[in-house]
């Protein structure tokens, strides 16, 4: 070839390819490295595509095998030399070659043996994969991004095929809210868990057990290995559209529903330290538009280092929540007992923002302690009576019934049969004083709802009123004797009011479990709990074992500080 050529210069190895000026040109203006090889791999001719895909010079290659221009590793060259006197295969190999800049290149060769001038030479093209690596890499790490934050998404996620409409993949946060699997997931009709209704408004869904859902959908496209995919969001709002169909939408509902309720409501926008109140403060002695320092100094003063405290530990240990009880003054100059929770938002770490509601459990305490005094009130006056009439009575019986044998053993029959009778009239005249006070014993609720009854009634009344998530697990059928409801409801009674008043718990579980011969009942908080080695016991935990003693029962109190409390009860067959 002359020196016109791409190359720049003329040289023998050019003119193998004089005879084919097509395939010379192909050869020298393709985008694709290309190698002419001798069967000894020596370059015979390369174009300047492989040139720059490498970072050599043509001329220092020329005549030369891999090893020899320094760009592949003499262990490597006998299995490419393999495939390159086999190219009749068109082989596709991987190959990992140096470049001028030092920087190795992932490459993929594929080879065709051809004939030139009598002589058999090996054609390479060859594709540089180190950006398609690169991608392949990135894409990598964004699909394990997605896929972690996918799996791991507290929200209902659902993937579709953007053409189809079917289900491709599901996270379990949709699968704990639909009750499917995901492979019943992937057998749903494609107009299954429509995006929108009939209507303006949320979605009705419907999950596996048939119950109905309202869901807010937001839907999100992407593409993934060259397939358009949609994700759904799917928000269950059911309960939020029972309420109030029209407080969902924006933040401005939340001021809506703020500004309607009893309890303090409040955003505290940590960087410039404004915080909006809503109108429920005003009961706690402060106004919307009060800063915070001069509420706090309301606080009463054994709380208020503790309030703090409670806050800035929260913070440092990166806490999503916290929990804080105190007492405040009111505007008629008497204090308020206060619960309040929040949630804390934080941005690279650092807190941002803080939402939380204040509710007065100052009344639901109250009620629990007049119920709790009211109670101890009433065990009095029954022991009172228990000593008036039935001791009495029992003491008449006993001298009675010495009477009688001292009749009979006198052999008087008739003296001996009155007093038999009379014995028997006093003995059921106790009887009956005996049942009315074991039934007077019993609380009022326990008479109208039984113990099942009247635990979620405690709780319904007291605990959730204060903002705390209880549960309540009934195990079994069979009915707790009624000579054992009246002491196990005050047990519970006295153990939730210690997570009340001193756990600060945020949730809590009572179980009742018969399913087997004992009976147990248990109470269950998330509170601050403490160490039952401790020698000194508040009165409510006392109570409890007074109480659980009295029954014969087998009592465990198990509490670690900061994991909380269980309060434990079995009762064996011999008492039920």
């Amino acid at each position: 070839m002359s020196s016109g050529s791409p190359l720049g210069h003329a040289t023998p190895a050019d003119a193998l390819l004089a005879d084919t000026p097509l395939f010379a040109r192909v050869f020298h203006h393709s985008p694709v490295g290309m190698i002419v090889s001798d069967m000894d791999g020596r370059y015979v001719v390369v174009n300047d595509a492989f040139s720059r895909m490498i970072a050599r010079p043509a001329a220092a290659l020329l005549g030369h095998t891999p090893v020899e221009s320094g760009l592949l590793a003499a262990a490597d060259f006998p299995p490419l030399l393999d495939h390159l006197r086999a190219a009749d295969q068109r082989a596709e190999v991987p190959l990992r070659l140096l470049g001028g800049d030092g920087q190795p290149r992932h490459l993929l060769a594929s080879f065709q043996r051809i004939d030139i001038r009598h002589r058999p030479y090996a054609v390479s093209l060859v594709q540089d994969l180190s950006e398609f690596d690169r991608l392949r890499d990135a894409l990598a790490q964004s699909e394990q991004r997605f896929r972690l934050f996918f799996e791991n998404a507290p929200l209902a996620l659902v993937v579709r095929d953007a053409a189809t409409n079917e289900i491709v993949d599901v996270n379990p946060a949709a699968c704990r809210q639909y009750g499917y699997s995901r492979a019943e997931f992937m057998t749903l009709p494609s107009d299954s868990l429509p995006a929108a209704g009939d209507a303006p408004g949320p979605a009705h869904h419907t999950t596996a057990d048939g119950r109905a859902l309202e869901v807010e959908v937001s839907t999100f496209t992407f593409d993934l290995a060259e397939r358009a995919l949609n994700m759904n969001a799917l928000l269950d709002v059911t309960a939020q559209t029972a309420a109030n169909t029209a407080l969902r939408e924006s933040e401005h509902t939340f001021r809506i529903v703020s500004q309607v309720s009893n309890d303090g409501v409040w955003d505290w926008d940590l960087t410039n330290g404004h915080v909006w109140r809503n109108n429920g403060v005003q009961l706690y002695g402060q106004t919307p538009d009060d800063p915070g320092q001069p509420w706090l100094d309301n606080v009463h003063s054994d709380d208020r280092d503790r309030l703090a405290a409670d806050f800035e530990q929260a913070i440092h240990a990166q806490e999503p929540s916290w929990t804080s009880e105190y007492r405040v003054r009111r505007p008629d100059g008497g204090w308020a007992k206060l619960l309040q929770r929040g949630v804390i938002l934080y941005e690279e770490g650092r807190p941002v923002r803080a939402i939380g509601a204040t509710v007065d459990i100052t009344e639901p305490l109250q009620v629990a302690e007049a119920e709790a005094q009211a109670a101890q009130v009433e065990r009095d006056r029954l022991a009172r009576d228990l000593h008036d009439s039935v001791t009495q009575s029992l003491y008449s019986v006993s001298l009675l019934a010495e009477a009688a044998r001292r009749y009979a053993l006198a052999g008087q029959e008739t003296e001996t049969a009155e007093f038999i009778a009379r014995l028997g009239d006093l003995a059921q005249q106790a009887l009956r004083q005996m049942r009315l006070l074991v039934y007077e014993l019993r609380p009022g609720v326990l008479d109208q709802e039984g113990l099942v009854g009247a635990l979620r009634h405690r709780l319904e009344s007291v605990e959730k009123r204060a903002g705390i998530v209880t549960t309540l697990v009934i195990r079994g059928e069979r009915a707790v004797p009624v000579t054992l409801q009246g002491e196990m409801y005050h047990i519970a009674h006295e153990a939730l009011n210690n997570a009340l008043r001193y756990a600060a718990a945020t949730a809590v579980t009572v179980c009742l479990d018969t399913l087997g011969d004992n009976i147990l009942l248990e109470v269950i908080d998330n509170g601050r709990g403490f160490d039952p080695g401790a020698p000194h016991f508040g009165r409510g935990l006392a109570t409890i074992r007074e109480r659980s003693a009295h029954l014969g029962g087998d009592l465990s109190i198990i509490s670690t500080p900061a994991q909380g409390t269980t309060v434990r009860l079995l009762l064996p067959p011999d008492l039920t």
